[in-house]
């Protein structure tokens, strides 16, 4: 089981490899189905685990309303949402139910150099095509994308996930590592991971990069000095004048070799230094941010049971748009589900680490207010990796 989950750890953090060598007939529904029935097989009292009901009440209440016609039950849907999430969180599980913390440790180090190889190869193959990973959010030729992906070039999921999972990696640097050579390393590290956020050139990852470094500051073994050093960091953003955040984020529009990040980082200035238009969005900023009023207004229209006619559009804003879409009746299982997932973690991990958790929760949760949390990668990040960093340091614990 341990070489399984570090193979579809390649596959979703290190993908080149599965780019390049091109095996007929595996891929991600190959890999749940083998994990799927390894889990039967061996470890069946898995999928009676408490943190398993919330998701079969999720999927039990979308059929009902499939079946109804409310609803339209569609391959989307399950590859998308119900498939990564139950697919992580077995995955988590299994490990944790089965007391093999040295192996959920294996596989968390080794997912993280994953990500290490992936941000070198992308940072590469970014110098020469720059837009390579915006171009495969909605790439229009799949022969072009098959290029890029195969140069190691890490996707929107990938960076969008890392992004929020960077206040995990700041632990790691802060409490796990002990001697300089290894802190500088981590240290290292997270430069590298940040310098290829930015070099992707996709907004909104971006910004939670620069709030994940910023706030992860405030974290201490110490709860009342976190939240104090918590509390003075939003004082200081609240006291700065919007004037000087808006010159930082000019600045580093300025220096970007990036066209796409010079444009949407002077956005971002200009958001902060004059405010919004939602009603005549002139900057991507504003009209990322009209849709917003868009989903509502089709929420209002079927609050309970959703509204098939919400406009695609507002598919960026995954939260205001699953609760247009799905109204509160499909909506509150799914937040119900993330909602269990983050307060059993919670109850189980180092008080240490907690800070960081919730911090990398929260961030999670903010990237899905600008941007569609559908992607495999999104998802194992925040159900599978972030949790088991905490089990790194559990399994050298343990071992001495």
């Amino acid at each position: 089981m341990r070489f399984l989950a570090i193979v579809i750890m390649v596959y979703l953090f290190l993908p080149v490899v599965f780019q390049r060598i091109e095996i007929p007939y595996v891929g991600y529904y190959t890999f749940f189905t083998l994990w799927f029935i390894s889990i039967a097989l061996f470890s069946p009292h898995i999928f009676l685990n408490n943190v398993m009901v919330p998701i079969y009440l999720y999927a039990i209440i979308y059929i009902i309303m499939d079946m109804l016609g409310i609803y339209q039950l569609n391959i989307k849907w399950l590859r998308a949402i119900l498939l990564p999430i139950t697919f992580s969180i077995l995955m988590l599980y299994y490990f944790i139910d089965n007391k093999d913390i040295k192996g959920l440790s294996m596989v968390s180090k080794f997912a993280i150099i994953c990500i290490i190889i992936t941000c070198i190869t992308s940072l590469i193959g970014l110098q020469k095509y720059p837009n390579a990973t915006r171009f495969l959010i909605g790439p229009e030729s799949q022969q072009e994308a098959e290029y890029y992906s195969k140069l190691g070039i890490g996707s929107y999921g990938f960076f969008s996930g890392l992004s929020y999972t960077l206040p995990a990696l700041i632990y790691i640097t802060k409490y796990y590592v002990n001697k300089f050579l290894n802190r500088f390393f981590m240290f290292l590290v997270i430069l590298l991971i940040c310098i290829s956020i930015f070099q992707a050139a996709i907004a909104v990852p971006i910004l939670i990069s620069f709030l994940a470094i910023i706030l992860s500051l405030s974290g201490s073994k110490n709860i009342t000095q976190t939240r104090i050093l918590f509390i003075l960091i939003v004082s200081l953003y609240i006291i700065i004048p919007n004037r000087t955040i808006a010159n930082v984020f000019y600045q580093i529009s300025r220096y970007s070799s990036n066209t796409s990040t010079q444009v949407r980082m002077y956005d971002v200035g200009l958001a902060f230094e004059t405010g919004v238009n939602l009603q005549n969005p002139e900057t991507g900023v504003e009209s990322r941010l009209s849709r917003a009023p868009i989903a509502l207004e089709a929420f209002v229209e079927s609050p309970f049971i959703g509204n098939r006619g919400v406009d695609p559009a507002t598919g960026h804003l995954f939260w205001l748009y699953s609760l247009a879409l799905f109204g509160l009746i499909g909506f509150i299982p799914l937040i119900y589900v993330i909602y269990y997932e983050i307060k059993t973690i919670y109850k189980i991990i180092r008080p240490s680490y907690k800070f960081y958790y919730i911090l990398c929760s929260l961030l999670y949760i903010l990237l899905g207010f600008m941007k569609n949390l559908e992607a495999n990668q999104i998802i194992f990040y925040m159900f599978f990796l972030i949790p088991g960093i905490n089990f790194i340091q559990y399994s050298d614990y343990e071992t001495k």
